[in-house]
């Protein structure tokens, strides 16, 4: 049998397919490796105790923990393809790192009264309490040289690194309350109501620090003149942060049920939400920032310049946004055998957003210097307050499910979630299990 490879040329074999080079003589540059990689994990558990009180009186408990983590990360590592040692030579190093932790507890308290056979109501009472942290790191390197710096009459050399660390926690509960309502007004036909109001209390907590740096050196000779450049600059940045957030929401939602036929089901109904959000935080800040440039020729200095700026500083932050939302949801329902179930809900979604954002620097310490003159000012503070922003929004929301009874006591469950805007996509989708005993 005569081998495929013997038709073309493969580097390192002679034509008997022998090795004609040494291992390890054959030079090898990483030109390109990297890593795009992320990972989500979940536990989610829920339990619910019912007794009855008595023939109209119903009691219930529910408790619900949900813990949730994200790890993930993105790198590149890229070397120019038509680099020498001699002559020019590109690298660039990125990555991002990035860690989500998320964790509650809710206990829910409900009774549900049935005032005669046709109408019903209750009300419920929860706590949740939780924390979520995230973690995010991002480094930047890249480095560009030509020629060799000292060796060759004209050469460069260019560095630049990015260094930036971010921490967020925020630890707080939500108190909630609600009552529902349901009136059957015909055989088929059923109307409900809830409403629903909660406050959450957050408390925020953040850190940062970021350093960047930059450095380009430079020479090159036309005739008997050297012409030489160099510039060096950094930023510095460490800061922390505590605040609180406050929220209030309202709830509510009215619906209407008909049956159309034995296969039929249509819902359709009208909800509302509006929510006010207000925010301060205190971020004590250390800000460092210089620059140094310089040009000679023939060793001689033809221009230089140095600027510098530290800051001590306490940002005051406050911001305060109020939402709303008006929603359409129609859902209908179709049993098409005995064994499959067809779902498709439409949603019209109306929202609006009033935000304000206020930002006052209280400053201890800001000193300035420009090519040796220094300027100094303490104890001042600067407001920047940005314009009211008013935001609106509509779309609509489209969902469907394919439910399959594979016995009396068990059936699975597909939903789908389809997105259109560039191209049509399925934006999310659950498969769930459900099984009666």
């Amino acid at each position: 049998t005569v081998p495929s490879w013997i038709y073309q040329y493969r580097f390192g074999y002679d034509a008997f397919g022998e090795s004609n080079v040494g291992e390890g003589s054959i030079p090898i540059v990483d030109r390109y490796s990297g890593k795009d990689e992320l990972t989500t994990q979940a536990h989610l558990l829920t339990g619910y105790l019912g007794y009855p009180m008595s023939d109209k009186v119903d009691m219930g408990i529910a408790l619900s923990s949900t813990t949730h983590s994200r790890d993930g990360g993105y790198a590149t590592s890229r070397r120019d393809e038509y680099s020498t040692t001699e002559q020019r030579d590109f690298y660039n190093f990125s990555s991002q790192e990035r860690n989500q932790d998320y964790s509650h507890w809710d206990f829910a308290y409900g009774l549900n009264i049935k005032f005669n056979p046709k109408f019903s109501g209750g009300v419920k009472f929860g706590y949740l309490s939780g924390d979520a942290v995230q973690d995010y790191t991002a480094v930047d390197t890249s480095t560009y040289r030509y020629n060799i710096p000292g060796v060759s009459e004209n050469w460069s050399d260019h560095y630049r690194g990015s260094k930036r660390y971010q921490r967020w926690k925020r630890d707080g509960n939500t108190k909630y309350g609600g009552i529902n309502l349901s009136r059957d007004f015909s055989p088929a036909g059923q109307f409900n109501f809830y409403y629903r109001y909660s406050v959450s209390d957050i408390d925020l907590n953040s850190y940062s620090t970021i350093r960047d740096t930059s450095y380009y050196t430079s020479q090159y000779k036309y005739d008997t003149l050297t012409y030489e450049y160099y510039s060096e600059s950094q930023t510095i940045d460490y800061r922390t942060g505590t605040g609180k957030s406050k929220k209030y929401t309202h709830d509510a939602m009215a619906s209407m049920r008909w049956e159309l036929d034995k296969k039929s089901t249509l819902n359709a109904g009208i909800y509302f939400s509006r929510s006010k959000t207000d925010i301060t935080s205190n971020e004590p800040v250390i800000a460092n920032r210089w620059s140094d440039y310089q040009s000679e020729v023939n060793d001689s200095v033809r221009y230089a310049r140095y600027y510098r700026v530290y800051e001590e500083k306490l940002l005051v932050w406050s911001n305060h946004s109020t939402y709303w939302t008006i929603q359409i949801p129609v859902i209908l329902k179709y049993k098409a055998s005995d064994r499959f179930t067809i779902m498709l809900g439409v949603n019209r979604v109306l929202e609006a957003w009033d935000i304000t954002d206020q930002t006052t620097a209280y400053f201890t310490t800001r000193q300035t210097t420009n090519n040796g003159s220094t300027d100094t000012e303490t104890n001042f503070g600067e407001r920047y307050t940005q314009p009211d922003e008013k935001i609106t929004e509509d779309y609509t929301a489209i969902i469907t499910s394919l439910e399959v009874s594979v016995s009396p006591r068990f059936s699975v469950r597909l939903f789908l979630g389809p997105e259109y805007e560039d191209e049509f996509r399925i934006a999310q989708w659950w498969l769930s299990f459900k099984v009666t005993p």
